[in-house]
């Protein structure tokens, strides 16, 4: 389970960060009784709260010791350092390793452009220092914006397209990151099933802070409900990212569930609403892992085959062939169109009367011979019946009539 801390729960002396630290706590003993692990994913207020790193890495290992005696099991598996802080990575990870030593994992936080310029943090020789990637597919206008059904369809292939693509960056660094010694990397934010911002819609309108802009994009999301065309291309997405993630040492959802303004579980009512019945019908959704898998959009991490895997999309064999290219028409079909009329030489196809209309009808078409029935075989055993009789009646005339005929013409010879 990945956490965001902020670093005041680790500042002394601080009121809110004292109870922080309390509920903290208690999360930690209830992954300690259901056998879960945590990562503490630090967030820096001013930057410069080296002292507050320092005392957070001190908790993780102290709190793993307190929480399970001979530490075999630890319930805090790494500490991810803030994103936010001013100092030098390489100095940062140099005091908490004076602080704890070297045992307890910390992760880096990286952006997709320190993957592709060179993910760099100055620790080569250190064995337990990973990659923290915050990647997201909502990031920049160009990703979100979009003013018509078939830019929202356009919009979801173009991410389907490029979610392949980060695999590349994230084997690279595996090998050849950190001056050359690797530096593995875990997508801990931004993987969710979302091409748009439109689930901080409702947030920022009960805020003052108004970051979402609207570009026309969360205006037809009804469209996508009960759509085969968005079921289908949500799944695909899901099983790409889900393929790039897995070349590293893994990924993190962008949530686990949702909860009502009550701040009760939605997914957990008991009453027949449209929560419960696995249709993605609201934004929000989207970044919302049991949603997601209620509703058969999570890709099979252990099948290879459409045939025994209950989603169509394997993330295995998912980047093998690109998405498929049917955004333009989404669930409509082309209407069936008609063959090529006959050929009517010099006429024209009448496609009311189902004929050929002429100006000037051409001659009627002169009588074809017909083929005789009979078949070969009949013929030739007719020929050889008649050529047998006439042997037989040749012979006969000759044995009766012409003999008879020469004996009665002479005269017998005296003695």
């Amino acid at each position: 389970v990945q956490i965001s801390v902020p670093t005041s729960t680790f500042t002394p002396n601080d009121a809110v960060g004292g109870r922080r630290k309390q509920v903290l706590v208690k999360a930690l003993q209830d992954m300690k009784t259901a056998g879960l692990q945590a990562i503490l994913s630090l967030v820096a207020t001013t930057g410069d709260e080296l002292d507050a790193v320092e005392s957070a890495a001190k908790f993780s290992v102290a709190g793993n010791a307190n929480l399970d005696s001979d530490n075999s099991n630890a319930v805090v598996l790494a500490l991810t350092l803030p994103k936010e802080m001013t100092i030098d990575t390489k100095t940062i990870i140099d005091s908490v390793r004076a602080k704890v030593g070297p045992e307890l994992a910390l992760f880096v936080p990286l952006g997709v452009d320190d993957l592709v310029t060179g993910s760099e943090t100055g620790t080569a020789d250190d064995p337990n220092i990973y990659g923290s990637l915050d990647w997201s597919h909502t990031s920049t206008v160009a990703d979100i914006a979009s003013s018509s059904s078939q830019d929202d369809r356009s919009k979801m292939f173009y991410h389907e397209s490029v979610a392949c693509t980060m695999r590349s960056p994230i084997e690279h660094s595996a090998c050849f990151g950190n001056s050359g010694g690797g530096l593995p990397i875990f997508w801990s934010s931004g993987f969710d099933l979302s091409v748009d911002n439109c689930a901080r819609r409702s947030q920022d309108s009960t805020t003052t802070s108004n970051s979402f802009k609207d570009y026309g994009q969360c205006d037809r999301f009804d469209e996508t409900i009960e759509s085969g065309w968005w079921q289908r291309h949500r799944e695909s997405f899901a099983a790409r990212q889900m393929f790039a993630a897995e070349q590293g040492l893994g990924w993190s959802f962008a949530a686990w569930k949702l909860y009502d303004s009550n701040n009760e579980n939605d997914s957990d009512s008991d009453t027949t609403t449209t929560t419960n019945t696995g249709l993605i019908d609201e934004p929000a959704k989207l970044l919302s892992l049991r949603d997601v898998m209620k509703a058969g959009l999570f890709p099979d991490l252990l099948s290879l085959s459409t045939t025994t895997s209950t989603s169509l999309f394997p993330a295995q064999i998912a980047c093998l062939n690109p998405p498929e290219n049917d955004f333009v028409l989404g669930d409509d079909t082309l209407a069936p169109t008609m063959g090529p009329p006959p050929d009517c030489g010099d006429g024209w196809w009448n496609s009311t009367t189902s004929h050929c209309d002429y100006w000037i009808p051409p001659p009627e078409p002169t009588m074809s011979p017909t083929v005789s029935q009979h078949s070969t075989t009949a013929l030739t055993m007719a020929a050889l019946g008649g050529a047998v009789a006439v042997l037989v009646l040749g012979f006969l005339h000759k044995k009766l009539i012409v003999q008879n005929r020469r004996r009665s013409e002479y005269s017998s010879i005296p003695h």
